[in-house]
């Protein structure tokens, strides 16, 4: 086609970047058990709270955290109690036997057969916090947190996918740049004291976690631990969703790539049900097409301020009209 645009690098890229975006918003099954996941982590961890509440609770009644506070401003040398945000539960029987209430656990890391029947593991309700069980597992904080908070993000301008879009390469200065522009602004905007105080409960005790396991039921604790699967979903979903967008982007890349003009991608777009930003259809005559050595010496003039004469110019918007008509 004589009048069809012609791509260069620039432009392709803008078509990808807008593809990128129509992918997000499409509709897609992975998306939808992405969306589902966070509506399933909210309730899931207003149940856990709610039971966590009743736990340590019953194990910490409240009028004795309330005289040892009261202790506690008096004397500045009284330091017992405190509240936190993350607890180590194990199972009891319903009389309370096997249980050892040592201020200095293993929690569960080395195996023994009792630990299937009386499992005990570490429930963090902080916002960064684990979401495997393990206090010092290997888990990358960021994970859940950006997934979770990724409208908000994304939103600002912020790429929360780009654990996902370099987890085979860690090491990326880009990947920790982004991590603590991210974190940054979760702390700098109280998202993370908000969280954490907001699923905090005053413990008698001292040292992290408030160093002791605290007794509960078997179905106390199978609660809490589907408040963790629950968290793990919303990783895991947020994954393959962005997974999924990659391999749709690398596909329309490679087509784009492959394609000379416009004409070629508009029939592609349409397609797929993909409606092209108008901003980047209009960027005409510019770096968009192959200009000729006239127009380039006219732009070039215009950037260095040539002044033209009156013939000049009238001859200029002539040829202008010329080319505009026969791109039409």
């Amino acid at each position: 086609m004589k009048n069809d645009l012609r791509l260069n690098n620039d432009y392709r890229k803008s078509l990808i970047k807008d593809f990128r975006k129509h992918a997000e918003q499409e509709d897609n099954a992975h998306k939808d058990a992405y969306l589902q996941s966070i509506s399933d982590f909210d309730m899931a961890i207003a149940n856990a709270f709610k039971t966590a509440t009743t736990v340590v609770e019953r194990a910490f009644i409240p009028s004795d955290v309330a005289q040892l506070r009261q202790l506690q401003n008096k004397y500045s040398t009284v330091d017992s109690v405190a509240t936190d945000s993350c607890f180590y539960f194990k199972v009891v029987d319903s009389e309370g036997t096997n249980w050892q209430d040592t201020a200095s656990r293993d929690y569960g890391y080395s195996y023994n057969e009792e630990q299937d029947i009386y499992p005990e593991k570490h429930f963090s309700f902080e916002l960064g916090g684990n979401y495997t069980g393990e206090r010092y597992g290997n888990y990358d904080r960021y994970k859940f947190m950006f997934a979770y908070c990724r409208d908000e993000l994304s939103g600002l301008g912020f790429n929360p996918d780009i654990e996902i879009e370099q987890k085979d390469n860690s090491s990326n200065p880009h990947l920790t740049t982004a991590r603590e522009k991210m974190n940054t602004y979760l702390e700098k905007n109280n998202r993370l004291d908000q969280w954490k105080n907001k699923y905090s409960l005053w413990i008698i005790g001292t040292g992290g976690c408030r160093s002791r396991a605290i007794k509960c039921t078997r179905q106390e604790f199978d609660i809490m631990q589907s408040y963790l699967h629950s968290k793990q979903a919303v990783v895991q979903c947020h994954e393959k969703w962005i997974e999924g967008i990659l391999q749709q982007v690398d596909v329309v890349k490679n087509a784009i790539q492959s394609y000379k003009h416009l004409s070629s991608v508009k029939e592609l777009a349409d397609t797929l049900g993909w409606t092209v930003n108008e901003h980047i259809l209009a960027q005409k005559g510019t770096d968009l097409v192959i200009s000729s050595p006239d127009s380039i010496k006219s732009m070039l003039d215009n950037i260095k301020g040539v002044k033209q004469t009156r013939e000049e110019k009238i001859l200029a918007v002539m040829k202008y009209n010329k080319e505009k008509a026969l791109a039409n």
